[in-house]
């Protein structure tokens, strides 16, 4: 298993443009370049300089991999790349959770006393149902 530096990692990821590609290798499991360029809205004549040094990127850092086949190159996911999609998928539904209790504190202080009182009752019973699991894969 070859060892992935996590600064290099983090810089990769901190483009969301390097996301969207493994997004989308990750939906397709293996895809072709030219459809992973039509699936990122990229005009080949143009912008296939700029795209194969993103995806260079990727490679170097260990998140995607390259074969050639049959004058073809196809992307997949490695195993860490695999491992960063499900993390980034996990992050965001967890920020995203985040974000929706922060705004509904906003929102609350804009109503009295009373009804500030209901809707955090309103709160802790909602999250008392759903029981968020505490375990990582």
């Amino acid at each position: 298993m070859t060892k992935i530096n996590v600064n290099d990692l983090l810089k990769v990821l901190n483009n969301p443009f390097r996301r969207q590609i493994l997004y989308n290798v990750a939906k397709y499991e293996r895809i072709k370049y030219s459809d992973l360029m039509r699936l990122m809205n990229l005009d080949p004549t143009r912008s296939s300089g700029w795209f194969a040094y993103h995806l260079r990127l990727l490679i170097d850092v260990g998140l995607l991999k390259k074969e050639e086949e049959n004058n073809f190159v196809y992307y997949s996911l490695s195993d860490a790349g695999k491992k960063t999609v499900l993390f980034l998928d996990e992050v965001g539904r967890e920020m995203s959770f985040s974000y929706t209790i922060i705004n509904f504190f906003e929102r609350l202080s804009l109503f009295n006393q009373v009804e500030a009182c209901w809707g955090l009752i309103f709160l802790l019973y909602f999250l008392s149902l759903i029981r968020l699991p505490l375990t990582y894969h």
